[in-house]
């Protein structure tokens, strides 16, 4: 369960988030709610920190800076990532790029008539030798007619892709090949149904 609290309008804190833990393999991830995030605004510039306040792990602060144009993102500073963001006439994002030490990601968004995101279509270049590494595609279907209550937060990367349509999505797709010397050697799919539910007065419902 992830809550919000706010100031003037706008979220300034936010509990429950992602917690980092070690396994076998490298790193994975545990939902706490011990997990928060501060949001600080200057202007056009917002700080978003993670926390962690429980016993058990050490956490440091994970800091982002996002600059804001027009009341929307134009560029994330993750370290070591930076993502900045483009959009069309109708104020939807067109495309993002994002440069890490390794690779330089381009995502294309497709829109319907309706202000809702069909898909996201994302090429991976390796910035050593420029060879293309991944191409991924995610499609959102099954969309209601009932307004989207996530409209207004696209700071968190892990709820972005559901803050920009009008309606709330209830299918996912996920595609992935990996490639090699401009050849596919690896494929990847994962598809999930999301169950929505709403409030007697017909809105989504967010706590279920």
């Amino acid at each position: 369960m992830i809550g919000f609290n706010y100031l003037n309008g706008r979220p300034n804190v936010r509990t429950g988030g992602w917690l980092p833990i070690a396994v076998s393999s490298g790193y994975s991830y545990i939902f706490s709610p011990l997990v928060y995030d501060t949001v600080v605004y200057n202007g056009n510039n917002v700080t978003l920190t993670t926390h962690y306040h429980g016993p058990d792990i050490i956490m440091d602060p994970n800091q982002r800076n996002l600059l804001l144009e027009n009341g929307r993102l134009k560029r994330i500073i993750k370290a070591p990532d930076t993502t900045y963001f483009y959009y069309n006439a109708k104020n939807q994002p067109a495309k993002t790029e994002t440069f890490s030490r390794g690779a330089h990601i381009i995502r294309n968004f497709v829109f319907d008539n309706s202000g809702n995101l069909q898909n996201v279509k994302s090429t991976s270049v390796s910035r050593y030798d420029d060879q293309v590494v991944y191409q991924e595609e995610e499609t959102f279907t099954g969309y209601d007619n009932k307004p989207n209550p996530l409209k207004g937060l696209w700071l968190w990367d892990d709820l972005y892709y559901r803050t920009l349509s009008a309606n709330n999505f209830s299918a996912y797709t996920y595609n992935q090949s990996t490639l090699q010397n401009g050849q596919v050697v690896a494929t990847a799919h994962q598809q999930s149904s999301i169950p929505l539910f709403y409030t007697a007065g017909g809105q989504l419902d967010c706590t279920r």
